[in-house]
This record gives structure tokens, sequence and C-alpha cells, in this order.
């Protein structure tokens, strides 16, 4: 770690070469090191057509739009590693966006992007390996700037270090991100910055428009070491430090907006402190008693569950009781990211807090920020009531889906025409629902003429991925898509929750067996179709 602050030293070197050419109001720095120092694959240097061999360049570019209105990129200043360090300057007249790339030893394009200041502090990269990592990245080095707009922007600073007794050596990667969902209300990343932690410091600079809840993730590796939460929005800076008995809990921390009335005001609760750190210790010191993989004690799982027992109620609390209707979303939001719901928070109660909250929010929150939660939420629990009401002898809902080419089918139709159906929920990346499909193959040779018939659904995010591993599998038997990743009426219909999720229904729709392995779909075929035949 002790390597990292010469780059601190590395900014006095820039003092001669084309320095004097540039307006040091306008200057931009960049200051990086190869910590591997082994990044020389043999390039040939193309300015002094050398054949030494040269690590790759280091090059420093910004997007922009020409008087056409067509996107293109420039290079604004590019060099190499030397001696494992790197010194780039250039000339910008405003705060700018900048992507900086270069090659690792496998010959991949890695980059970062940050903004630049015109006459402001240099930026620092490192290019390095971290453990369980096949190739080296390149990473920013204790501070992340992806501003545009100082109005809309928010700041995170901290120090986060492992126990006393860790390697010195260890190098922690830390990552900010708040969680966007679509409009069928499944979440996605977005990532506001990432960092190399510079002994333990780091900080964050991003714009946001309107209060999010965001979790910053630190890693060793790839090892998840520590998280915490907080709501980041306009114009608020947090402050991540210690608190608590002994000093050891890490949390943020605010001294106005929405993290103060959300979190600070019982996170940060000698009650709550105190609380946190009985647990803390005590499941410290049972790993440190049993070593790391071991089952909890009974101590420490019930102070666990009174934990986060505390956090549903105070978050519940403040959904309901919060004067101002974002303040009870973002509690919302938080239970969510905690992970309280519905483990903890009736998900039907949240639902109800929904809806309410829709009737009192502007057009636009509900539809990006309610609506999608709400409808994905309330799927959720007639999931769950649906898988446990299809019990053998209930009739299965009616669907029409469409195959590959568009053509649609319903399960009226195919059942008027079969004895036996058997539908299968599969997606292109369940490995089960794959490993099945070759016996299942063998049992629609064989009994398709006995009027036996297979409907798998794929519940697939996109169509290509659907069509790929569908024509890989060459079907020989109804192949329909919902690709709504679970979230779709038939799948929500039919209780699935997990893949493979499978019925076999009699000509009257009426459910024979469920979750049934191919092994055991042959000896009830063998049964009911063979026996049948020969009967008649």
């Amino acid at each position: 770690m002790r390597r990292i602050l010469r780059l601190i030293a590395l900014i006095g070197i820039v003092i001669g070469g084309n320095a004097s050419e540039i307006d040091p109001s306008k200057r931009f720095t960049i200051v990086g090191r190869d910590l591997e120092n082994n990044n020389q694959i043999g390039l040939k240097d193309e300015d002094n057509d050398s054949n030494a061999s040269l690590s790759p360049v280091v090059e420093v570019s910004m997007k922009e739009v020409n008087d056409k209105g067509e996107p293109r990129t420039t290079v604004l200043t590019k060099g190499h590693f030397v001696d494992g360090e790197v010194v780039l300057e250039g000339e910008i007249d405003e705060s700018t966006l900048v992507h900086i790339s270069t090659r690792n030893s496998k010959n991949e394009e890695i980059s970062v992007s940050t903004t630049v200041m015109p006459g402001g502090e240099a930026v620092s990269i490192v290019l390095v390996q971290l453990k369980d990592s096949p190739a080296e990245q390149l990473y920013l080095l204790g501070a992340s700037n992806q501003t545009a707009s100082t109005d809309e922007s928010f700041l995170i600073t901290g120090n986060y270090e492992l126990d006393d007794n860790a390697d010195d050596g260890i190098l922690l990667k830390a990552s900010l991100f708040t969680t966007i969902e679509n409009e069928d209300g499944v979440p996605r990343r977005n990532v506001l910055g990432t960092v190399l932690l510079d002994d333990g410091n780091f900080s964050f600079e991003a714009d946001i428009d309107e209060p999010r809840v965001a979790k910053l993730e630190v890693f060793n590796g790839r090892n998840l070491v520590w998280d915490t939460l907080m709501v980041v929005e306009p114009q608020v800076e947090i402050t991540i430090s210690r608190h608590g008995p002994d000093n050891v809990l890490h949390e943020p921390s605010a001294k106005a907006g929405s993290q103060v009335r959300l979190l600070d005001s019982w996170r940060l609760s000698d009650e709550f402190l105190s609380f946190h750190h009985k647990s803390y210790t005590a499941g410290k010191k049972l790993l440190e008693e049993l070593g790391p993989g071991k089952p909890l004690s009974a101590e420490v799982m019930t102070l666990w569950q009174e934990l986060e027992t505390r956090k549903a109620k105070e978050l519940k609390r403040l959904a309901l009781e919060s004067e101002d209707p974002f303040d009870s979303l973002l509690a919302l939001e938080l239970a969510a990211q905690y992970y309280l719901i519905p483990r903890i928070l009736d998900a039907n109660e949240v639902v109800a807090i929904y809806d309410k909250l829709s009737t009192s929010m502007n057009e636009d929150v509900v539809a990006r920020r309610i609506t999608p939660t709400r409808n994905r939420l309330a799927a959720d629990v007639a999931r769950v009531a649906n898988f446990e009401r299809l019990v053998l002898g209930e009739e299965v809902p009616d669907f029409t889906l469409p195959d590959l080419d568009g053509d649609k089918h319903s399960l009226k139709e195919i059942i008027e025409e079969n004895d036996m159906v058997f539908i299968d929920f599969w997606a292109s990346w369940c490995g089960p629902c794959i490993a099945a499909f070759p016996e299942l193959k063998e049992l629609h040779t064989k009994y398709k003429d006995q009027g036996f018939e297979i409907v798998t659904i794929s519940v697939d995010m996109n169509f290509q991925d659907w069509e790929d591993s569908s024509d890989e599998q060459k079907f020989p038997w109804i192949d329909l898509g919902e690709l709504k990743n679970l979230n779709g009426a038939t799948a929500v219909d039919y209780g699935v929750s997990f893949l493979p999720t499978n019925y076999l229904i009699d000509s009257n729709k009426q459910i024979v067996r469920k979750n049934i392995k191919p092994s055991d779909l042959k000896t009830v075929l063998l049964d009911r179709l063979e026996k049948s035949s020969s009967d008649d």
C-alpha cells in the first residue's frame, strides 16, 4: 500500500516536455503507476520508429459532437508507462469527462472514466492485478469524480480499514452504485464510481437528479469485506467514519438531507449502535473460534435476527409516518436493499403503502419508481399463492403465447389434441433445465403418437437468448416464449419462482404431477399411456 503513496511525488515531475506550452489555468494532469511493473508486451514506439519494447499507450480521450451532430472521439493526450510510471498532461476549457484507456498483459483494452478540471488537482490511476483477478485492471486511486453539473452533484468521503491484524499489503476496491428497476420491476445496477482505496481513503462525486438509495461495497479481490447503505441527493455531503462502542463500526452520516432523517436518526442512535456492536462482536468472536464457513451459533443467529427486526421496524415506521412522500418511498427502497421485503416486512403491507404513495406523488416518479416495484411485489405475492394452490388434481390456467415465428398457441387448443401435456418453464441460462432436455426428447419421440406433447415456455429476458438456445437444442415439440424473467402473467399464474418448474396435466387440464424429473415422468407415461394403449 505504501508504494501507492509514491504517486504524490510523481506530480512534481511535470516540469519539462511540453509543460511550458500549456496554459496552467487550462491544464489537467493524470498521474499513474503500474504496480506490477511488468506490462511490457513488445509494442513498437510509432513516434520514433524504435524497436524498443514499450508498455502499451495510455490514452486520454473525450467524446463530443461535431457541427453535424455526429459523435466523435478526440484524443487529448497519450503516453507510455516508463519504469512503471506515467504522467499525462492536456488542455481543456471546462470540466470534462474523459476516458483513460490502455492494455494489460493479455492485450485486453482496459479503461476508467473521470471528470478532469482545468487547473485542478491531478487525477491518480493505478494499473494492478488484484487478488483473484485473471489480469491487470485500471483503477482510479482513492477518488472518483463523475460529475457534469455541480448543481446535481453529491460527495461521499470516508475511510475503511481492515482489522489491525490484516496484511498491510492488501489492496481493497470500493464500488458505489444505485439500483434502478426497469418497467417490469427487474433491478439493475447503476454504477456511480469505482476506486482502489488509497491507504483506506476514498471519495465519490457524481451527479444525481433526485434522492436515491446507494450502496457502497468494499472488496478484497472478489470477496466482499464490507458494505453499507446511504441516501444520496444533490448538493449533500456524506462522511463515512467509525462509530459505536470501541469505535469499530463504519457508518455514513450527513449534516442535512434524507440521509439524516431516514438513516442517521436511528442507525447512529446509542441504542442501535450498542446492539449492532453486540451482534458484530459475537459474530467476530465465533469466526475466530470456529473459522470461516462454520455454522452460526443460536446466540449469534438470535442477535442477527433481532438486528434485522429493528431495521425493519424503523423503516416501516418511516414509510408510514414520514410527512414527505419521497421519504416514505426511500424508506421502502432502503428496506428492499436490506432484503427485509418480504423476509420480515409483509409484502402485502408494502404493496398497500406503494398504492397510497401512487396517489400523492407526481406521475413521472410513480411510473419510474413505484408502479414497477409495486407490480413486481404484487406478482410475487400472487406467485406464492398460485404455487401453493396448484396441487395434484387442480386445473391449471389457460394461456396463449407465441413461438419463435410469432405464431400464437393456446393451451386449450394443445390439450384438445393430446391426452397428456408436459408444461416445462425454462431459460437459456438454466443448466438443470437444459440437462433434462435429452431425456425429454427421448420420451417425446416414444410417446408423441400416443397423445403426449411437451410445451416449453422460455422466460428469458430477450428474444435473441431464447432463439439461440432453442436453435441449439432443436426442440421437436412446441416451444413458446414469455420473455419477462418470471414476471410474465403465465409464469405468475403457474407460481414459477425457480427453474425448472413443470406440470404434467391430463386432457381435463388437471395436474397429474408437479415438478417431476424425467425419470419419474417416464414411469408415469409408461403407466398412463402404454397401459391405456394395451387395454384398448
